[in-house]
């Protein structure tokens, strides 16, 4: 293989490598989130449920004026889903160079 492409597969694979990482990192982000925003939805259909349970949709003026029309919220469990494409699929492995020794 010439040095050209030989550079070029290197940047390809370091690259590869650092998006694996960042991916990784933020997927770990999202899964950490799923627990709270289950809980969070579990509490808003629980005082839906206790204060407002014929009520569909209502406007609910903010403190600053902003209003805000809300839906009655449907009990649902989050979840994460992830799927990284490879651009270059790799794994660590041993080499042994006899050629050199």
């Amino acid at each position: 293989m010439d040095n050209i492409k030989a550079q070029k597969l290197k940047e390809l694979t370091l690259k590869e490598i650092k998006l694996r990482k960042e991916w990784r990192e933020a997927v770990k982000v999202l899964q950490d989130l799923i627990q709270p925003v289950t809980d969070h939805n579990q509490e808003c259909c629980e005082f839906w449920n206790e204060n407002f349970p014929n009520v569909l949709e209502m406007v609910v003026i903010m403190d600053n004026n902003i209003a805000y029309k809300i839906v009655k919220p449907k009990r649902e469990v989050a979840k994460q889903e992830a799927y990284l494409p490879y651009g270059i699929d790799y794994s660590d492995c041993e080499v042994i160079n006899v050629a050199s020794k």
